[in-house]
């Protein structure tokens, strides 16, 4: 027995269980994220009940909880139509509900702004045609679609006219700190193509404008559960269904069709609606010039401390420096990247190349490069110390 707590084996046994126990953990954090968030896209049946006091509550049927009382359950609907009621979600007792249908014809609606809306299509305006059917309501939002894309490239033409005037502008401003007058011949040849841009962005602008102005007039509207009806410009929905009529693989199409959108669209609502793909491609992005400036000096560095600097005072200061720079806070480094990258070099690197845009900065402002070195600087410790102790584990033959 002392032998068999000289040797340390219980701790090896309370180590493995140690680990054995988070991994668990992980295991059931990750089961229950994926329960909870994979489900989320689902299309779930729009349902309309009727309450006690006879007022309608329309939506999903989120979740269901018994009542604090232990007596009967609760059911919380995600209402959704929160241009009109202030909120998305609200909780029903399911003792006062006296029907529950699930009305072939109640649409859900996907929008930019104010959430999802719950209700029944009774009537679509477009140019020339109106109607009350799902139809007609398709082919004006396919046509919407198509007004969109010329919308789109407006966008295109309106960015490329300030892009080319902004620069238009830049070369003025370096003539000028250059010394050349507002009446040389260089400077009022820079103007008048500036001016003819402007002419150009007005008229541009003005097509958008009337362009905008037509696709304002495609409208639905919509009843909801307790009767009120309401107006959406078509311009403001991103998809339109009918959950209750929808197959099982309609429903499959429907929610993959999400995951795409996850995953590749554009985030809105505030970053609560739509897609990440911002967010993963800066994140990858970030990562990525991390990665080319730490990973090459962190290992380059901890091979010549290992294998050829000579042991001294010099190399044993090096390491400590290492290991404490990989100890230190990351908030420390964040502020030291503001000041040392931003502020140092980026207003540096204005006052050499762009003095003619100043107070404006161009580099000393935030950016993903500084963020990225700033995290090299983190990172490169780390790796250091990692590289040098998987060099020592090396036999020496």
């Amino acid at each position: 027995m002392k032998k068999f707590w000289r040797e340390g084996e219980p701790f090896v046994w309370a180590t493995g269980a140690a680990m054995s126990l988070t991994l668990l953990i992980t295991a059931t954090l990750v089961v229950v994220v994926m329960v909870n968030g994979l489900g989320v896209f689902w299309p779930s049946d729009v349902t309309r009940v009727t309450l006690d006091n006879n007022q309608q509550v329309m939506g999903e049927i989120i979740q269901r909880e018994p009542l604090p009382s232990g007596v009967g359950q609760r059911l919380q609907f995600k209402i959704g139509n929160r241009d009109l009621y202030g909120l998305d979600f609200r909780w029903v007792d399911q003792s006062t509900i006296t029907a529950n249908e699930t009305p072939a014809e109640a649409v859900a609606i996907e929008r930019y702004e104010y959430g999802n809306f719950y209700g029944m299509l009774t009537q679509v305006e477009m140019p020339g045609h109106s109607g009350a059917t799902l139809e007609v309501l398709e082919t004006a939002l396919e046509q919407v679609e198509a007004k969109k894309r010329l919308l789109e490239e407006y966008e295109e033409q309106i960015a490329e006219l300030n892009h080319e005037a902004a620069d238009l502008e830049r070369k003025m401003q370096k003539r000028i700190y250059d010394g050349a007058s507002e009446e040389s011949p260089e400077v009022v040849a820079l103007e008048s193509r500036v001016e003819k841009l402007r002419g150009d962005f007005n008229r541009v602008v003005a097509n958008q404008e009337a362009a905008t102005g037509k696709l304002n007039s495609y409208t639905a509207t919509f009843r909801e559960a307790g009767g009120t009806e309401k107006a959406i410009p078509l311009t403001q929905i991103v998809r339109i269904y009918q959950p209750n009529t929808m197959s099982g693989f309609d429903k499959a199409l429907f929610y993959l069709s999400k995951l795409k959108e996850l995953f590749v669209g554009q985030p809105r609502e505030s970053n609560t609606e739509g897609g990440l793909f911002p967010a993963i491609f800066g994140t990858v992005m970030l990562i990525f010039l991390m990665s080319l400036f730490s990973f090459p000096l962190g290992v380059i560095a901890a091979v010549y401390l290992r294998e050829y600097a000579k042991e001294g005072a010099v190399v044993r200061m090096v390491r400590i420096a290492v290991n404490n720079l990989a100890g230190i806070p990351s908030i420390v480094y964040g502020i030291f990247g503001l000041g040392f990258f931003v502020y140092g070099i980026g207003s540096g690197i204005d006052q050499l190349f762009f003095p003619a845009r100043l107070p404006t900065p161009t580099f000393g402002t935030g950016g993903i490069l500084w963020a990225s070195l700033t995290l090299a600087l983190l990172t490169v410790p780390v790796v250091i110390v990692s590289t040098e102790e998987a060099l020592s584990a090396i036999p020496g033959g």
